[in-house]
């Protein structure tokens, strides 16, 4: 029955919010226009002035935090949907009442997902979304069950314009609402003095926007040899010019960046370049063995990445 019930309030929560949507539109804050419409492909960071509060934020235990992920997106895959992820951390799964507005920029288009909701909730029961139109979306817990904690709590998936180009940023961020008999909140069950402080230092201090950014595909290039087989590859020249330098170590980086958001798959070829600790993975390990190598080349100038590498696993 008290589950019923508190299914019952938020399901009226997001109705309550949906019906007002006009009314809330009147009152909607510069820092919502400039998510949604007065966006300048610029990064728009959390206002956390909206929520006001006379606690004292140092006797807060619990300090969830709470980030809209930055996507970086290529143009070749412009035309494929967009999901962002919104994660909460360090909240010790202890609360289990929330209600949330995101605003995103309207250029982008909200992809439903397969149950025709526009925000995914990746925890257990009890969740209602409802989409606002004009670049706001709302999501609520019922309290059914304690939060998750953790990566992809939520996730919102976008359609890109067909006309975006690189260096366009679409910023999407959050918030804080109150209006008439609804009002935003991230709160326990018993509404005690933990769960004030909670909610407080989430809606003040605890939240970073996000955005989605259009850049150019990355082409990597290698210097003409008369022996084109890619066997013959340097393992660590990785932009090829014959030097092995903090470019490259920058460059595996840049891939790893890129293996790890799925813009990129692995190859043999790829593994051959970037992969120093011969660990059959690319990561920033291997970053890390290229700017040590290079450091001791500038002792040392007959050193090989080879020799270095052996000598580092003795």
């Amino acid at each position: 029955m008290k589950r019923f019930a508190m299914r019952m309030i938020s399901i009226i929560m997001a109705a309550t919010v949906a019906a007002s949507a006009s009314a809330i539109s009147a009152f909607a804050s510069d820092y919502a226009e400039n998510i949604k419409h007065g966006h300048n492909n610029t990064e728009v960071g959390y206002d956390g002035s909206a929520y006001v509060t006379e606690l004292d934020l140092s006797k807060a235990n619990i300090k969830p935090m709470l980030t809209i992920e930055q996507k970086t997106v290529y143009m070749s895959n412009i035309n494929e949907t967009q999901t962002v992820n919104v994660s909460i951390k360090d909240s010790q799964r202890k609360y289990n009442s929330v209600g949330i507005h995101f605003l995103y920029d309207t250029r982008l288009e909200v992809v439903y997902n397969e149950d025709g909701q526009c925000i995914t909730y990746n925890g257990r029961l009890g969740f209602e979304c409802s989409d606002l139109g004009d670049g706001e979306l709302f999501g609520t817990n019922d309290g059914s069950s304690y939060g998750k904690d953790g990566d992809a709590v939520y996730q919102i998936t976008f359609r890109l314009p067909e006309n975006a180009k690189p260096g366009d940023l679409f910023p999407i961020g959050i918030e804080y609402r109150t209006h008439l008999m609804t009002e935003d909140c991230f709160t326990n069950a018993l509404g005690n003095d933990e769960s004030k402080l909670m909610q407080a230092w989430l809606f003040t201090k605890g939240i970073t926007n996000g955005y989605i950014k259009v850049v150019e595909d990355v082409t990597t290039t290698t210097a003409a040899t008369t022996n084109t087989d890619a066997n013959t590859a340097k393992p660590g020249d990785i932009n090829g010019d014959g030097r092995i330098n903090p470019v490259d170590a920058s460059k595996i980086l840049m891939t790893f960046a890129e293996l790890a958001s799925g813009t990129v798959e692995i190859t043999p070829e790829m593994i051959a370049m970037y992969d120093i600790d011969g660990d059959g993975k690319i990561t920033s390990v291997d970053a890390s063995m290229v700017l040590a190598y290079c450091a001791n080349l500038a002792e040392d100038e007959t050193l090989t990445l080879e020799d270095f590498i052996a000598a580092m696993k003795r």
